[in-house]
């Protein structure tokens, strides 16, 4: 969980859940940080081309349906900046990232509101270093003092080796000690598909112990695409392998991802993620290549998401739809993506709330007349609060519908 202090405070320890998305009520997603996945390298990479693309489209943020969780993207130069995460009762934080000037990123900064209510602070920060060819080196996160507050130290550090022009291994060090105390392996087909990484741990945690496998998460593909994964963790106990969990995935013909599905030990799901496309399609779009989270599968699809219903097991035990989460998009130049202007809509003008022709409750994006999100959501009994904006001239979108909207006071 990201709480002051302990969010990136230890460099991993354990491998963690395979489904590294959401988990609320506990958290929207578990920190790459505690679970490194080949994933963060490739988006690593992944940001420095595609500051080199042009787009029509890009993603502004999401979140979920009751607003308990927000996210928020700023871009410069094709490159996400700042990102906004409030999670309502937990933290509310604003991340930093700074690049260098072949475009990669080399400093990731997290500020978060103190929850003892007393302001903001810088509780964390890493750093990345690279070799000639644009691979990352080494990862290096640094915390800041429970005692002097002006002070940083370093929490670990990950070495990246290569092989082949792909990730072999990972080894992972303890603060200022050069003793390797964690490792990741990484296996492959023939195809160059990521089948096994093996995780092994000095339990030591001085150096007089060997690195021994202490957990496997494997991979099964189909058609190039993953459709499974499953994790393997040792019991030291009863000297045995035992199954702690497995994730499948459902594509459609197009290789777009459509459903995630998380499943625990005994053969009960978990979680399960079903999304709704929209035709904005990836390679023209500005999605957030943010290597310490783990982002929907995006970057594998065709289309982009609208929408993702999220299914968990409750309190009682009963697995059941819980809420939506619901992405916004904008133009990189003005409001796009709208394909014909026949949204219905009344009253127009409007002083207090919009209402949506429709049977069901839509998303919707409200954009000012500069093309700048100002509000989205669902509407609730077909209708928009807009009491609280001011007067003027909007842009409302619906489903790939637009109307022109007047704000009257």
């Amino acid at each position: 969980m990201k709480q002051i202090f302990t969010l990136l405070a230890l460099v991993c320890l354990v491998a963690g859940s395979l489904n590294a998305q959401h988990n609320r009520r506990g958290s929207r997603f578990n920190d790459d940080t505690t679970h490194l996945r080949i994933g963060n390298v490739e988006r690593m990479a992944l940001a420095a081309s595609m500051a080199k693309n042009t787009y029509d489209y890009k993603l502004d943020g999401y979140m979920s349906d009751d607003q308990y969780e927000i996210f928020r993207y700023t871009y410069q130069n094709n490159r996400i900046v700042s990102i906004y995460d409030l999670y309502v009762g937990e933290w509310e934080t604003i991340d930093s990232l700074r690049y260098d000037s072949q475009g990669h990123l080399t400093k990731y900064i997290c500020n978060q509101f103190l929850p003892d209510g007393s302001g903001w602070a810088k509780v964390y920060y890493i750093d990345y270093t690279y070799d000639n060819e644009g691979r990352v080196l080494t990862r290096k996160n640094y915390n800041r003092d429970f005692e002097d507050h002006s002070q940083y130290n370093l929490g670990g550090t990950y070495n990246y080796h290569y092989e082949n022009g792909r990730l072999d291994r990972v080894l992972i060090t303890l603060g200022l000690q050069e003793i390797i105390f964690q490792s990741v392996d990484y296996i492959y087909d023939n195809a160059g598909n990521l089948i096994r990484e093996i995780w092994s741990i000095d339990e030591s945690f001085d150096g007089t112990g060997s690195l021994l496998p202490n957990e496997i998460l494997h991979y099964r593909y189909e058609n190039g695409r993953r459709v499974e994964a499953f994790d393997s963790v040792w019991d030291p106990y009863n000297y045995d392998w035992y199954l702690a969990g497995r994730d499948t995935y459902v594509y459609d013909e197009n290789g777009n991802c459509l459903e995630a599905h998380s499943w625990t030990r005994s053969g009960n799901e978990s979680t399960r993620s079903e999304y709704v496309l929209n035709n904005y399609r990836v390679n023209q779009t500005l999605l957030p290549t943010n290597p310490e989270r783990t982002l929907p599968k995006f970057y594998e699809n065709t289309f982009c998401y609208d929408l993702e219903r999220w299914y968990q097991m409750d309190d009682n035990n009963t697995f059941s739809y819980a809420w939506d989460y619901i992405y916004s998009y904008s133009g990189i130049n003005g409001i796009q993506g709208i394909e014909k202007m026949d949204l219905k809509v009344y009253p127009n003008p409007a002083t207090n709330y919009i209402v949506l022709d429709g049977e069901e409750e839509l998303p919707f994006f409200l954009y000012d007349q500069a093309g700048r999100l100002v509000l989205n959501g669902f509407t609730k009994d077909h209708r928009i609060d807009v009491s609280h904006l001011a007067k003027g001239s909007y842009t409302l979108v619906s489903n790939h519908k637009g109307a022109h909207i007047v704000i009257a006071r």
